[in-house]
């Protein structure tokens, strides 16, 4: 493996200064949350409530960073994906989480100490339901799982591309544990690597496939040049929560469950609101239907 071959960009000197503080187990915080989090660390597990969900991660007792991005905004007007938009959003995204592993609090000591050890990550997307319905396609469709499945091999394959570059850094390296993994792991990235054929190229769009392609090939090249700075970077998670404050009309990657939502509220007067998907106006139109067609189905919806 050979790190910091030939000039190294000017960000990879920025992000080296971001991260100097590594090696703490803990960011600074408030003193009264700071002395209640030093009583759940010394060597007691974490609370229930306390707990990282069971999401795929090197180590049970790793804490990956998920951040998600709505899979419906890197569209252009005419329904294609604006693949370097698309693209770019993963890679800021990857050094961004990055640089918070080493500012982060953990609920344990463990979870700490193997969250600095592998820097496990978890990018992933929501509202993948909804970008196929602007497209006109239907979820359960061979279509739809190759659209699918470019745009998170596209994602998937960038987040680790950029976790390599990062590793490429002489004053950063690869994660504490990569030099006992470095096998395995090219290996599982070559597998991931030859998994885009699996995607139907006869359903999926050229373009799409194409940056699939070579987003892979890039995931693979950097890292057998300098290794990989997190252990994970994606994972697929349900956004049931934060697909709210992300306006996302589907979670996850699952279909919408309904057209008309209705979400109970807990608290002092309780109530419920009512959730409109919001790409009804948009598949119509893709699929061809009339204005005033349209215009009767969303009323009746609304």
């Amino acid at each position: 493996m050979r790190r910091g071959a030939g000039a190294q960009p000017a960000h990879h000197a920025l992000l080296a200064r971001a991260l100097r503080g590594r090696g703490r187990l803990h960011a600074r915080e408030p003193q009264g949350r700071r002395a209640h989090r030093a009583e759940r660390t010394r060597g007691h597990l974490p609370r229930p409530h306390d707990r990282p969900r069971r999401e795929p991660r090197p180590d049970r007792r790793g804490n990956g960073l998920r951040p998600h991005r709505t899979g419906h905004a890197p569209q252009r007007e005419d329904g294609t994906i604006d693949v370097e938009r698309f693209r770019a959003a993963a890679r800021i995204f990857i050094t961004a989480q990055e640089i918070l592993v080493d500012n982060a609090g953990y609920p344990s000591h463990d979870i700490a100490e193997n969250s600095h050890k592998f820097r496990p990550l978890g990018l992933g997307f929501a509202n993948v339901g909804a970008l196929l319905m602007s497209l006109g396609l239907p979820y359960d469709s061979d279509e739809g799982r190759a659209v699918a499945g470019a745009m998170q091999a596209i994602s998937h394959s960038e987040a680790y591309a950029r976790s390599a570059e990062i590793a490429a850094n002489d004053e950063i390296g690869p994660f504490e544990g990569y030099a006992e993994n470095e096998e395995p792991m090219l290996e599982v990235m070559r597998r991931h690597e030859d998994a885009v054929q699996d995607i139907d190229q006869d359903l999926c769009p050229d373009y799409l496939f194409e940056a699939a392609e070579e987003s892979a090939a890039r995931m693979v090249e950097n890292g057998e040049k300098w290794g990989y700075r997190n252990a994970q970077a994606t994972v697929i998670a349900p956004t049931g929560t934060i697909g709210f404050y992300m306006d996302c009309d589907t979670t996850g990657i699952e279909p919408d469950i309904a057209l008309v939502k209705y979400k109970l509220l807990a608290g002092e007067g309780e109530g419920m609101f009512k959730i409109v998907n919001q790409t009804v106006p948009e598949a119509l139109e893709r699929l061809g239907y009339p204005e005033e067609e349209r215009e009767a189905i969303i009323a009746y919806i609304d």
